[in-house]
């Protein structure tokens, strides 16, 4: 898979809440009504021996739902399993305490059908005292729990009170989590209410057990068949199966933290499904060919799917036969990865409570250690197997030729290699020698022999279990995060001319969002709940918008007291891109609130009357659906009108002829900006990208959307773009040049929805890497924020992909030449351009997609799936926006988290917390969100025990001496990249 870069929509395994194979149970289940604990399942077990008899107790597992309990009656062997809680039901009625019931049922039901393979043997579904569910089934004493975690799966090995996790290797993780894949996909029901899968799968749960046969083959059952999710149809199927993600549980002060990361990848989920619809059709007494052929179907129509077209490479090179199954070993940036945000949030609670408690510093400085000690592991090679073999991984075959080289006579070699896969995995070759006598002339070979790193039950969850602190970050890879749409080759000859015929990806992605005929925010932006995506403001509504109310007031006094306002001046609020107008209204109310308890005399007068007075809200948005919303929400209380915070200029030089004196706001605008893709190499090379649109023959068929003129110009544009870049592959496709695409969009745009979707569905787009140089608005981006990237870029052997927002930095300089005094504002999603280079190199993607997908199902992360339709966002790199505000003239009055925002509410936001409110101490401590305070000079307005500033820039003195060199080398060559000749231009390239 080395060719095969991540695409982009691998990057929706970042979000817990994404994928509902195993997702985050806490999202999907309600509220405990009552908890079963250990002393109340004793209670159980002992009415369980009054109907059953003595019962023998052995070892237990306390799940994610459920309590697992080993038994052993007059029958034999078996597991009890009770909820962990009784529960009022969550997401799709979902309920702990049915668990075990629904475990049985569809385990009986799947045997009842002959698909009785992976599943165990349900005994008995029962009630027990206090009306608690449980049920029985059939014990597998030879199988072992399954795990796994830090890019392996581990095998649980158990003996008496003692217990450890044994990993294995690359090539065993992936031919069993192959098989694993291959277990869920033979539980599908394809022709059942739109597709029926089983889900709420905890791969760390105890779901999956394993033992190896006598061939050495893994031997794989799911002990755990929770619930039967309808409405998944294959192509979602299969993107499930790519972005499968394991819980890995921490320890973390007491409390337990579960942290999601990667555990799949194309080529495991392409394997699995095929070997699983095989595994059916034999079961059902079909051909096992018949079950190949249809999954083959499947992965095929994925790769042409909305869900899966980002995969289509993996889909095309599998289908030839050249994928095999792999974990690992093909350079998965997401390997060993963890989303880390739970435990940043956690500790930016921590962080604020240490200010006002000293008792909660230690615990803060612990989770700071454990937060820095992962960011390190995030991304880093797996520890190499020691120069020997995985004795683990070994199947049949090569543990009989390991026992002839050691000497077993031939006889009993036979013999010891059963015994070593009936008594696998081993933890130490003294273990081993212990288990199989037979195998004790393996000792000659001690020097060969590995296991895979055994970790002990005390160590699980702890930093222990990593083992030594790695000495960097991570391993030098050319691009630490690869999200790539590859296209065809091009020649360096041919960049200028390339660039005068596709788009940018800017021009696409701003195209995309906000052309005024078929930009999503044009036609398709859904905001707030239940839309496709939702702000800060509208979640925290009315109090945000009271937050934002204090600072206006204050700023305005500030300003009446330096004499930049006159005492019966207006003072104007200004929004760019308000949204539903949520914020707005919650600002207004808030002041009119004030002013009226200032007249009544509650508290006193300390101008909020005239402030109110004096307010003049004024909101600007391009999208004319979001005007109609805001105009239906504000009334008269604000002014909506058309404005493009890509270009403030000219909107405030209409309105404000004399320059603004008050306040600029945005709240999640620069984000929705187009953004340059590029590629930042370790030395500081920059690769713009380029879109390259083409269209599938039968679109230009459809006669109700492609007139004859049109037709005929799309021929002529793949013809001279085939002629001139030497493009031979896609033969049936036509490729088009930035002007006929945006001819063809505008023409579809005139479509019902309906078939408009059908039709963008021949659509394709790929990625072409040209020279930065070549593009010299980038360039110059490039050159001025050369020192911050040199900086980030020298601190590792890595480069990145990056995105790099212009129309931020114009927005911010017009600003900046508008503003004759006061503030701008600017909250939104982002981080310091080291902060974004370091994330890149931690396997994180900074680019998103949002469109009309349900909760709990992965999102299709892929820019060029029916663009118009879904909302595209990056990270805003604020070292990048405050530059520019101060090349503007403005100076920056505060950094920092967006939670600085609640100001003096943050003490009782911290009480909240303490209390137990998750939202709130989401808000308080969510390390992505942040809020930028320029202003026409200098204000301690933001300053207070409880605000945490935050550095906007990192200079080449925090490096390491020897990496100091490297960064002005970096800083040079970004620098000069400007300075390259622009190419001539000939015309619009769209």
């Amino acid at each position: 898979m080395d060719d095969l870069l991540a695409p982009s929509s691998l990057l929706s395994s970042r979000w817990s809440r994404d994928n509902l194979i195993t997702c985050h149970p806490a999202q999907l289940y309600g509220r405990v009504v009552e908890r079963v604990d250990p002393a109340a399942l004793g209670r159980l077990i002992q009415e369980l021996e009054g109907r059953l008899g003595p019962i023998q107790v052995g070892p237990g597992r306390m799940g994610v739902v459920t309590w697992d309990i080993a038994c052993a009656g007059a029958g034999g062997p078996f597991v009890l399993q009770a909820p962990l809680a009784l529960d009022e039901p969550g997401a799709s009625g979902r309920a702990r305490r049915e668990v075990p019931r629904h475990n049985a049922d569809n385990m009986r039901a799947f045997r009842a059908r002959g698909l009785g393979r992976f599943v165990v043997e349900p005994r008995e579904a029962l009630t027990l005292a206090g009306g608690v569910p449980a049920a029985t089934f059939a014990a597998l004493p030879d199988h072992r729990p399954i795990a796994f975690g830090r890019g392996a799966l581990h095998v649980q090995l158990a003996e008496g009170e003692l217990d450890w996790l044994v990993s294995l290797g690359p090539a065993a993780t992936a031919e069993l989590l192959a098989e694993m894949i291959a277990a869920l996909a033979y539980h599908y029901d394809a022709d059942a209410d739109g597709g029926t899968a089983l889900t709420d799968v905890f791969v760390n749960d105890g779901d999956f057990v394993v033992r190896r046969g006598d061939d050495g083959a893994f031997d794989v059952r799911l002990t755990a068949a929770r619930r039967r999710e309808s409405g998944i149809g294959p192509d979602l199927l299969l993107l499930y199966l790519c972005q499968l993600l394991a819980y890995e549980d921490w320890t973390i002060g007491g409390d337990l933290v579960g942290l999601p990361a990667p555990m799949s990848n194309p080529s495991l989920a392409f394997a699995g499904l095929v070997r699983g619809r095989a595994y059916r059709s034999t079961d059902l007494g079909a051909a096992a060919e018949a079950g190949r052929q249809e999954a083959l179907a499947w992965i095929h129509a994925f790769g042409r799917s909305r869900e899966g077209r980002a995969y289509r490479p993996w889909v095309e090179r599998f289908l030839a036969g050249d994928l095999l199954p792999a974990f690992g070993a093909g350079g998965d940036p997401r390997e060993r990865w963890w989303r880390l945000t739970p435990l940043q949030t956690k500790l930016g609670v921590l962080d604020l409570q240490a200010r006002r408690d000293p008792q909660a510093a230690a615990a803060a400085r612990a989770l700071a250690a454990f937060v820095e000690r992962l960011s390190r592991e995030v991304g880093r090679a797996a520890d190499g197997e020691p120069a020997a073999l995985p004795l683990n991984d070994l199947g049949r075959d090569a543990l009989a030729a390991l026992l002839t080289e050691a000497g077993v006579a031939p006889p009993a070699r036979d013999g010891v290699v059963r015994d070593l896969l009936a008594r696998w995995p081993y933890r130490s070759l003294d273990h081993l020698a212990a288990r199989v006598p037979g195998a004790a002339g393996l000792r000659r070979l001690r020097s060969r022999l590995g296991f895979g790193r055994v970790v002990a039950t005390a160590d699980q969850g702890t930093l222990a279990s990593l083992g030594p602190a790695p000495k960097e970050a991570g391993p030098a890879r050319a691009v630490a995060n690869p999200e790539t749409f590859g296209g065809p080759p091009l020649a360096p000859a041919l960049q200028a001319a390339a660039v005068e015929t596709f788009p940018t990806f800017e021009a696409f992605m701003d195209a995309a969002l906000h052309d005024p005929t078929w930009g999503y925010y044009a036609r398709s932006v859904a905001i707030g709940r239940g839309g496709h995506f939702i702000t800060n403001p509208e979640s925290l509504s009315p109090r945000y918008g009271r937050w934002i109310a204090t600072w206006a007031f204050r700023m305005w006094r500030e300003m009446i007291a330096r004499g930049e306002l006159g005492a019966t001046d207006p003072f104007p609020i200004i929004e760019f891109g308000a949204g539903n107008g949520r914020l707005a209204r919650d600002v207004l109310d808030a002041v009119a609130q004030d002013a009226r308890a200032a007249a009544e005399g509650a508290g006193g007068d300390d101008g909020r009357r005239a402030f109110a007075a004096r307010l003049a809200y004024r909101v600007y948005e391009t999208s004319p659906s979001l005007r109609e919303r805001q105009h239906a929400l504000l009334g008269g209380d604000a002014i909506v009108a058309e404005g493009d915070a890509r270009r403030p200029a000219a909107t405030l030089a209409r309105d404000f002829p004399d320059g603004v004196r008050g306040l600029v706001l945005t709240n999640e605008v620069p984000d929705a900006f187009g953004v340059h893709k590029l590629v930042l190499t370790a030395d500081g090379d920059a690769r713009a990208t380029l879109v390259v649109p083409r269209v599938e023959a039968r679109l230009c068929d459809a006669r109700d959307a492609i007139d004859g003129a049109l037709a005929r110009r799309i021929a002529d544009a793949d013809a001279s773009a085939r002629r001139t870049f030497g493009f031979t592959a896609n033969a049936g496709d036509l490729y088009l040049d930035g002007a006929t695409w945006a001819a063809l969009m505008a023409a579809l745009a005139a479509l019902p929805a309906e078939r408009r979707a059908a039709l963008l569905g021949a659509l394709w787009c790929e990625e072409l890497p040209v020279a930065a140089a070549a593009v010299p608005e980038l360039a110059a981006h490039l050159s001025a924020n050369a020192a911050a990237s040199a900086v980030a870029l020298a601190a590792a052997d890595t480069g990145v992909t990056a995105y790099a927002n212009v129309h931020a930095d114009r927005f911010v300089r017009e600003l900046g030449s508008s503003l004759r005094a006061g503030f701008v504002v600017t909250i939104d999603y982002g981080d310091t351009t080291w902060g974004l280079v370091e994330a890149a190199r931690r396997g994180e993607f900074p680019f998103r997609v949002y469109g009309a997908d349900r909760d709990f199902v992965p999102r299709p992360n892929d820019p060029y799936a029916l663009p118009g339709t879904q909302d595209m966002t990056a990270d805003v790199g604020f070292t990048a926006l405050a530059r520019a505000g101060e090349d503007a003239g403005l100076t920056v009055v505060h950094f920092g988290p967006e939670r600085d925002l609640a100001g003096d509410d943050l003490p009782a936001l911290l009480q909240a917390a303490a209390a137990g409110d998750e939202s709130v101490a989401e808000f308080l401590g969510n390390p992505v969100f942040k809020v930028l305070v320029l202003a026409t000079r200098p204000s301690d307005l933001f300053s207070g025990p409880l605000m945490s500033p935050l550095a906007i820039t990192r200079g080449a003195r925090t490096l390491p001496k020897s990496r100091r060199a490297r960064a002005a080398a970096i800083e040079q060559r970004l620098r000069t990249t400007a300075d390259f000749p622009p190419p001539p231009r000939r015309g619009p390239a769209a």
